[in-house]
């Protein structure tokens, strides 16, 4: 009993994050139809640096579906469930075939007969069928059993692509909130360092007793220790996000990218993108007015792109 209950919750559980793809889709395209302005990409770069949080959910949409469509193309054990599907469905026409004669023969010959200075030809035809009448019902039963074996290799398709699309749009979400954890883990590392050098300042002061430095030292060393097995568990996340992907485990820094946030240098890195090939002029391209003022950096790169 406790099996099967363990069974259904995970059941549903993929059946909610199957559920949830379908919202994702819809989500991705209506967050790209909110900050996307066609025809003018500064616009765009403008409504992307303002709305921050959105682009996010729609870029982390985008994502999963992209490693979605990647994991039912490439995924190897979708594929050997479909190779299932292919058996099952030639067994079913085995045992079709089995219902109608099993053997069948067609012979002829043709010869010339000579017999005292006269010739004939002869000709000779036959043919054969030979089946076994189906009186108990042996091949009917045996085609309903390979209808059965087909129903039931296409619900384990069906089973295994639901899994497979829960498994990777959870084990992408595990990725991305690893990431964050570690970002923030490795931030206060960094407080704590401080924290420990200005408890060892005080205590050379004579401000506090050891016992305070004591404390920062296993707080700094207890963070470290947090930062190595998120680390741990990252790599992990990544590997099986590989499998999954019908790939053997390795970086997937091309397919995932950064997690970071968008941050000013990453926002004039985009301006400078746009604006570069403008001239002190605004001729050039792209178009984007007579109002229009080059930054700075764009100026540089346009000068240093000549």
């Amino acid at each position: 009993e406790g099996r099967r209950s363990r069974l259904r919750r995970l059941t549903l559980s993929a059946g909610a994050l199957y559920l949830a793809i379908f919202i994702i889709y819809p989500l991705a395209t209506s967050v790209r139809s909110v900050l996307v302005v066609p025809g003018d990409a500064a616009a765009t770069a403008q409504n992307i640096a303002d709305s921050e949080t959105l682009f996010r959910w729609g870029m982390a949409g985008e994502a999963a579906i992209f490693l979605i469509e990647i994991a039912l193309a490439d995924n190897l054990t979708l594929r050997s469930a479909g190779l299932r599907v292919m058996q099952a469905r030639q067994q079913l026409a085995i045992a079709v075939g089995n219902q109608y004669p099993q053997e069948q023969a067609l012979d002829g010959t043709a010869g010339v007969e000579r017999t005292q200075g006269r010739s004939d030809d002869v000709y000779d035809f036959g043919f054969s069928v030979s089946w076994e009448a189906d009186v108990w019902g042996r091949f009917r039963r045996q085609v309903e059993t390979a209808s059965a074996l087909l129903e039931a290799s296409l619900a384990s398709y069906d089973g295994v692509k639901v899994s497979l699309i829960a498994q990777v749009a959870q084990s992408y979400l595990s990725i991305r909130t690893t990431e964050r954890r570690l970002e923030v883990a490795r931030a206060n590392v960094g407080l704590q360092e401080e924290s420990v050098r200005i408890s060892m300042a005080k205590f050379d002061a004579g401000a506090v007793s050891a016992l305070d430095v004591e404390q920062a030292l296993t707080l700094l060393h207890n963070t470290r220790a947090t930062v190595y097995s998120l680390e741990i568990a990252l790599q992990q996340f990544r590997n099986a996000l590989a499998v999954l992907l019908g790939r053997p485990p390795q970086d997937l820094g091309g397919l995932l990218g950064t997690g970071g946030r968008l941050t000013d240098l990453t926002i004039k890195a985009m301006l400078v993108g746009l604006e570069h090939h403008m001239r002190f002029d605004l001729s050039g391209y792209p178009r984007l007015g007579d109002q229009w003022e080059i930054s700075v950096l764009s100026r540089i790169v346009s000068i240093a792109d000549c």
